[in-house]
């Protein structure tokens, strides 16, 4: 009888992915998923997420090497248009994410110092002091996080059930005052929906959240995260980089990283990610890193992502670069309701 039952919400579980609705795919998970720990759901994400606008005519990024800067200095456009190509690695802005079930998203940031992107104001001294914004960088600078965080917030207010995991994982030339900035920003425009931080992660599911009205889970790797209740600190994530531009490596990396099973209490990010060597990017200084690297990687990663689980020594969130391509979302997602770990439940 159990069998016959098991089997029947299989089959329910697979009619449910076929008319799966990504813009609300956590609202739509089976019941017997809504008591999982999150770090126990298979959950797609973008790798540098805000990275599908980039300044061509701007200034070069302060997370680029100083050489690269001096470049840049020198050729001008001529470098900033390859920097451009290798480093644009979304094409759908955080809305367009966020409908296509994407619920992770890697943030990295810095300041700006031209001083068109400054504002001055009065400091406590009364002296004039310039506001520096932050801005989403990779290779070049992007939007200013501020618009990005809107984003966020008017997806989740029509959407009460799904919940986001914001990562700030770098930060370049950003200081306490700029850091200050940010986190007023996230708590005055996030309030209620941030999820306070849980030493013990087998109680944060999908009942939990919904329960308390949080939707939003902050990572910031930064020493200031320990001073307030609503930043996750770094420690309780692992997100081990592969650092190769091999797919075969890159393969044997996630499958050795598998089977050893991951931390206990701990979010676990499965990086899809080749990263390009300069030999390569001279070798295909015309190209992109979407017609190159993260077209050939999407499939690979996905069938290796389908022969797993979820679960507690499962999959959790799952990364790549181009997240539109080749059905990604759909994939991770699809993962829990075709796969059951009897150890997780």
């Amino acid at each position: 009888m159990e069998d016959v039952t098991q089997s029947s919400e299989m089959l329910q579980g697979s009619q449910e992915y076929d008319q799966l609705d990504l813009t609300r795919w956590m609202e739509n998970l089976p019941s017997r998923l809504h008591h999982l720990p999150l770090n126990c759901l298979a959950i797609p994400g973008s790798h540098d997420s805000f990275t599908f606008f980039l300044d061509r005519s701007g200034s070069i990024a302060p997370d680029e090497p100083q050489w690269m800067r001096r470049a840049a200095e020198y050729l001008g456009t001529c470098v900033k248009r390859i920097i451009y190509n290798w480093s644009s690695v979304q094409t759908l802005n955080v809305t367009e994410q966020l409908s296509s079930g994407i619920r992770y998203f890697d943030i990295r940031l810095a300041t700006k110092s031209d001083s068109c992107d400054q504002l001055g104001t009065q400091s406590e001294s009364g002296m004039e002091r310039k506001d520096v914004k932050l801005f989403c960088v990779h290779g070049l600078y992007g939007l200013r996080i501020d618009e990005c965080l809107e984003s966020v917030a008017s997806y989740l207010e029509d959407h009460r059930r799904e919940i986001v995991i914001l990562d700030f994982n770098h930060f370049y030339e950003v200081n306490c005052e700029d850091h200050d900035c940010l986190i007023k920003k996230i708590r005055e425009r996030f309030g209620s929906k941030l999820c306070p931080v849980h030493h013990d992660l087998r109680e944060v599911s999908l009942r939990f959240m919904w329960h308390h009205g949080y939707q939003l889970i902050v990572f910031y790797h930064h020493c200031l995260a320990h001073h307030f209740h609503f930043l996750w600190p770094g420690c309780h994530m692992t997100s081990p980089w592969p650092d190769t531009d091999n797919i075969r490596q890159l393969l044997d990396t996630l499958e050795k990283n598998y089977e050893h099973g991951r931390p206990e209490g701990k979010f676990y990010v499965f990086q899809g990610i080749l990263t390009p060597t300069t030999k390569f990017i001279l070798k295909h200084l015309n190209s992109t890193i979407r017609a190159t690297i993260a077209q050939t990687v999407v499939g690979p990663f996905l069938n290796w992502i389908r022969g797993k689980a979820i679960g507690r020594r499962g999959l959790n969130i799952c990364i790549i670069d181009c997240v539109d391509l080749a059905g990604f979302t759909k994939a991770v997602v699809g993962m829990n309701y075709h796969h059951r770990d009897p150890t997780a439940e």
